[in-house]
């Protein structure tokens, strides 16, 4: 393309490109090149689409918000370098468009609250990329990643146990938390493999405490709109019931007392009756 410019403007096809696409006040002709055109024309589709908010912009919003949990931390990505940060991103338009932007130091930001952002969720919380980009390399980064993504976890109160006294023994195991619903829109992945699953138990061991959370008395939870993920069951100590939510509602489980048999004092019943109003206020 540069060749067919030189010709157009009537000048030779070695003419020097920093002349050619230098500004005209430091002496250049000024022409730019196909590469800045085509940004220009994707910003201009990006910010056109957000602003109207039709199909394409929710779509593009969406892809925005997958891209965030991709990268697992609290700054939007596009404020962040595509050269440490962009191989933890799935290629996507709005990937490349980070890259390309990056590239050049464009900054764009979006007004306030339209670039969402997972948030902190209790006092003492903190982005689990975080603490693996500033430790591990670039290798062990994606495959870390790949975990945490397949777990549906973003935050180290993630990780925990709600008392914060343990680290949930399903996330330590490479399962998805039982009794957990996420509220995320998490997009579906295939499982990471055994070398990815041991690399996880060390970062856990290595980076966290398994047995017991430090300071967890004054790590308090924030009051959020929405949390990463809602509880499944809540137990009401007042009258012994287990209260689980499924998809037809709420659903009951009382206790039914034993005989001290092998030491079992009393248990649930498994079957569950079915719960037509919400649980009470006393349920945790």
């Amino acid at each position: 393309m540069d060749q067919i410019a030189c010709h157009s403007l009537g000048l030779n096809e070695h003419f020097p490109r920093a002349l050619l696409h230098g500004p005209v006040t430091l002496g250049g002709v000024g022409v730019p090149t196909l590469w800045a055109e085509t940004l220009a024309d994707k910003l201009a589709y990006f910010v056109h689409h957000m602003r109207v908010e039709d199909d394409v912009g929710r779509q593009l919003k969406v892809s925005v918000a997958i891209t965030q949990l991709e990268i697992g931390v609290g700054t939007p990505f596009f404020q962040l370098p595509f050269a440490v940060w962009g191989h933890l991103a799935t290629a996507s338009w709005v990937r490349n468009l980070w890259q390309s932007c990056s590239r050049v130091a464009v900054d764009v930001q979006a007004a306030a609250g339209v670039h969402w952002v997972p948030p902190l969720q209790t006092t003492a919380d903190a982005y689990i990329m975080d603490r693996i980009m500033a430790r591990y390399s670039r290798k062990a980064s994606i495959k870390l990643n790949h975990c945490r993504r397949y777990l549906q976890v973003v935050t180290v109160s993630d990780l925990y146990l709600h008392d914060g006294r343990c680290i949930h023994p399903d996330l330590y195991r490479g399962k998805r938390a039982s009794g957990r619903i996420p509220q995320y829109a998490w997009p579906d992945i295939s499982a990471p493999s055994k070398s990815c699953w041991t690399l996880w138990k060390q970062f856990l061991r290595s980076e966290f405490v398994v047995d017991r959370r430090a300071q967890m008395a004054e790590d308090v939870w924030h009051a959020l709109p929405m949390y990463s993920h809602d509880l499944q069951c809540c137990f009401d100590a007042a009258t012994g019931s287990l209260y689980r939510c499924t998809e037809s509602g709420w659903k009951i489980h009382t206790t039914m007392y034993a005989p001290r048999l092998r030491g079992v004092i009393a248990k649930c019943h498994l079957e569950s009756i079915p719960f037509d109003d919400e649980p009470p206020a006393s349920a945790m």
